[in-house]
């Protein structure tokens, strides 16, 4: 029997990825809270450097959410306790001829900003493993972020929802799909080292109803997932005339129960389409999820292959439980 949060052995096996916890423009000069898998964090920004650390001063435990930045100093609210770039105490206040012991530290977690995320772990990652999206720095490509969407969901229920292609037709049948149109054409799912990909060919586009595009008679619309465990994701949309969309969908696991996705949009085609109308196209599409998502029971995806039933459609849902499972997880 699962506990509502996350117990040692599945917060040490997913310490060993990151995760993203805020974009870049969220963090100012205040000290920026976060949870990642049950964990109060607090993000600050030091020069040019980025720091995470428990969200909880080593004196009395108060949060420092409620703290500030001073210098390249994290300053508790409490008694004004300050913290180096280390987590090391500083100073005390109350008696400034102390030189502070090397216990009184905060433990620290490393931090890296790419693609206007800010990337975290509770382990120690090798930087090279953080999700690839090549599209944000590449000049050929128009990138927008959407605004984090939190889910009553964990995890892995938002990653196995944004690679599910059976629901297109009933979820999404105000935004781009249609229900007269369920039908999903067989594909194949490849299992590689670090996670998956497929190709789902089929006639559902990737556009509004109304919006004027010139489709050939029977186009297939090519969609490839390409998935990066345990929670983050890559798809990539052909139009009609060879254009690519390129969507990145990170998830943040903060409990078993919630968590957030954090959504990256990349295309070469179409450059002069106005930002907003592209925003709301996506939002729309999340929010649809998002009404689905939050009503899972239970609200985390169970790995016992046969604690949920399954049919073919479901060939990406069961061969990401099944990489999920291989990992030493019960759940995600």
């Amino acid at each position: 029997m699962h506990c509502s949060g996350y117990d040692e052995g599945e917060r040490a096996l997913l310490s060993r990825y990151w995760f993203p916890v805020a974009r870049s423009v969220d963090l100012g000069e205040k000290p920026l809270g976060v949870t990642l898998l049950d964990r109060s964090l607090v993000l600050w920004r030091a020069g040019c450097s980025i720091q995470a650390v428990d969200d909880r001063c080593c004196h009395r435990g108060v949060s420092f959410r409620c703290g500030w930045v001073e210098g390249d100093e994290l300053v508790c609210a409490y008694h004004g306790w300050r913290f180096d770039l280390q987590g090391r105490c500083v100073a005390v206040p109350a008696h400034p001829e102390l030189c502070p012991p090397a216990s009184l530290r905060l433990g620290t977690h490393p931090c890296i900003e790419r693609y206007g995320l800010l990337w975290t772990s509770l382990g120690d990652p090798p930087e090279d493993s953080l999700p690839s999206f090549p599209e944000a720095s590449d000049t050929a490509f128009t990138c927008l972020a959407l605004d984090p969407t939190p889910f009553e969901a964990s995890a892995g229920r938002q990653l196995e929802g944004f690679l599910d292609v059976a629901h297109f037709a009933w979820i999404h049948h105000q935004s781009f799909a249609a229900r007269d149109r369920p039908e999903v054409p067989d594909y194949v799912v490849e299992v590689l080292a670090d996670g998956l990909r497929y190709d789902y060919r089929s006639t559902v586009p990737n556009t509004t109803p109304d919006q004027q595009l010139s489709v050939p008679q029977g186009f297939l619309w090519s969609r490839r997932f390409e998935v990066m465990l345990p929670y983050t994701a890559r798809l990539t949309v052909t139009f009609p005339g060879g254009g690519r969309l390129c969507l990145l969908n990170a998830s943040q696991p903060i409990g078993p129960r919630s968590c957030r996705s954090f959504t990256l949009l990349a295309r070469d085609f179409d450059h002069d389409l106005e930002e907003e109308q592209v925003l709301a196209f996506n939002r729309q599409i999340f929010a649809e999820d998002k009404a689905i998502l939050d009503r899972h029971d239970p609200p985390f995806l169970p790995l016992d292959p046969g604690a949920e039933r399954h049919v073919p459609s479901d060939r990406a849902s069961i061969a990401y439980r099944q990489c999920l499972r291989a990992m030493g997880l019960e759940r995600a």
